[in-house]
């Protein structure tokens, strides 16, 4: 059964205003959400939620009934599914253990109904138009349009599926596809468009989009992450080829070095270890058949807060490659207090321009003891992101629905990405516990410097509480890059560099450095802890870049050349 918290990532900032200084409980905040599958959100308040063991029962007005548990949060969710269009009285009753009443709350809802409507997205190998056997589900993101009455009523994201939310009843939708992927062509159906009108029954088909697949040229890429902790580190990454003809070649991650175990790596053949080094020699490559990765490090000797630890990865072949800019990937992690698998970064940090693409991965992990059938995530975007330019990088799972809707309170947009029957297994597997999706979503243009764009998002394992992740933050505004060159005390060599870069300080300026490219995008970041600082550069494409060095007195910046 699937679940619609479109207000739970908005309510989480309004807990904060709900205190009540008595020990009485009572609904505090009561909404309908959804246009389809009707949710109650309550709010229960009092100053020891952690004590108390709740209940809130809701009648939905025609007949219908839920009881949920309260959480440690304060928060219930009673769940419906309406037949019939019309108007309902909803009451929900707060209730003790024992079935005591202690609050009440109602309102009118109008109900118009609804329905969801699917589709397929398939590599069309044998070129029939029906999506039969041998051929593969997709795994890349196309653009959908979805016309009603002919009118353009909005664009969609599939990958191996495409969902949509129709509004209302017997209303006639044609979804066409707009943006295939890189080296694909859609070719089915041949009329180009697919057609279904939405029923009160529920989903409706609407058919499968078929594709074929370029023979000629290629772009290998490679997407991951990692997670990090003052224990171990975590990364994991796809490998993807937007080419049929399979591609080989090699993939190498460079721990970084303050992790001093022996890395285990996942899978186990074609692999080798060099000390901080794990390589893969792969072969296989194809657009239908993306590769997974996983890296697992440790250390005797545990890592500090703030901590910054940076691991790239880089997959060849190059030549020929017809976008080179994928084939390397950097993350750069601070190392938290405490550790939660489940986390959001985004890329480029820091400071940036407005009408920036922004590139966001959502990092998963069931950490728990038993398999998580079913995971989705919302991502409540902010008001100054375009959501109209969203578009789906890559998931290390390919059968994930996309789709976006407004959030009732804000007005802001919602994205869901849903991984229905994902079986993804505990935390006793190492190899296969953990995944990760990534999107793109370029800022507004005209946003003033100054502007703070704050993302975080909520992920559920099955029914499981939600587990928000971190914060991550971005600012409008102009870098600016002022060489001091009458300091002395500041040494960077080699100047070009190749691979490896030294920074010598005297003093104890400066307690942090930051390469930063030409349009002001933050690439490695790094602590300094003593007089002579070394930092692996090799990822960074040739070119002109800055390091800024910041510490409490002040900052200093020297421009540097990769070769």
């Amino acid at each position: 059964m699937k679940k619609f918290y479109t207000l739970t990532l908005s309510i989480f900032a309004l807990l904060t205003s709900f205190g009540n200084a008595n020990a009485q409980f009572h609904i505090k905040y009561h909404y309908m959400i959804d246009s389809c599958y009707k949710e109650i959100v309550h709010i229960i308040t009092s100053d020891s939620l952690g004590t108390h063991s709740l209940r809130v029962e809701t009648t939905f007005g025609d007949g219908g009934i839920d009881t949920g548990n309260v959480g440690s949060y304060g928060l219930c969710l009673n769940r419906h599914s309406y037949t019939s269009t019309g108007t309902y009285t909803v009451k929900s009753v707060l209730l003790t253990s024992t079935g005591s009443r202690i609050d009440s709350a109602s309102f009118t809802i109008v109900y118009g109904g609804c329905s969801y409507i699917t589709g397929r997205l398939y590599d069309d190998k044998n070129s029939n138009c029906l999506d039969d056997t041998g051929d593969v589900p997709m795994h890349a993101a196309s653009r959908i349009e979805v016309d009603s009455a002919g009118h353009v009523v909005d664009t969609i994201t599939g990958y191996s599926t495409f969902t949509y939310k129709a509004k209302g009843f017997g209303k006639s939708y044609t979804f066409k596809v707009i943006h295939s992927p890189t080296g694909f062509t859609n070719t089915c159906p041949t009329s180009g468009s697919l057609t279904a009108t939405s029923s009160s029954t529920g989903t409706v088909a609407a058919g499968d989009f078929g594709f074929s697949c370029s023979t000629t040229g290629f772009d290998v890429a490679v997407h991951g992450s990692a997670h990090v902790c003052r224990r171990y580190i975590y990364a994991y990454y796809v490998l993807t080829n937007t080419n049929c003809n399979a591609k080989s070649g090699t993939l190498t991650v460079n721990i970084d070095s303050r992790y001093t175990g022996t890395p285990h790596y996942y899978p186990s053949t074609g692999g080798s270890v060099s000390g901080h080094t794990v390589s893969w020699n792969y072969t296989g490559l194809t657009s239908d058949h993306p590769q997974y990765f996983v890296v697992y490090d440790t250390t005797g000797t545990w890592l500090s807060t703030g901590d910054t630890v940076t691991t790239t990865a880089n997959v060849t072949p190059t030549a020929g490659d017809a976008d080179t800019t994928n084939n390397t990937t950097t993350s750069v992690k601070i190392v938290p207090g405490s550790y939660d698998p489940n986390d959001k970064t985004v890329f480029p940090e820091g400071v940036i321009s407005s009408g920036t693409m922004l590139t966001y991965t959502l990092a998963f992990q069931n950490a728990g003891n038993d398999t998580a059938f079913n995971i989705h995530i919302m991502d409540t975007l902010s008001s100054y992101l375009d959501a109209s330019t969203i578009q789906l990088v890559t998931s290390t799972y390919s059968n994930v629905s996309i789709y976006q809707f407004p959030d009732p309170v804000s007005g802001r947009t919602i994205v869901k990405f849903d991984f229905p029957g994902i079986n993804l297994l505990d935390s006793t597997h190492h190899d296969a516990c953990s995944g990760f999706v990534n999107f793109t979503v370029n800022t507004k243009g005209g946003l003033a410097n100054g502007t703070v764009i704050n993302n975080q998002a909520g992920i559920w394992f099955d029914y499981n509480p939600v587990v928000m992740t971190n914060t991550v933050s971005n600012t409008i505004g102009t870098l600016s890059v002022t060489q001091v060159n009458n300091m002395s005390n500041v040494a960077v060599f080699p100047n070009p560099v190749g691979s490896d870069l030294t920074i010598q300080t005297t003093d104890k300026q400066f307690d942090k450095l930051v390469i930063i490219n030409t349009l002001g995008q933050v690439l490695i970041q790094q602590t300094i802890q003593s007089d002579l600082t070394h930092v692996n550069v090799k990822s960074l494409l040739p070119g002109m870049y800055y390091i800024m060095l910041q510490g409490a007195n002040g900052s200093r910046v020297e421009k540097i050349e990769k070769l």
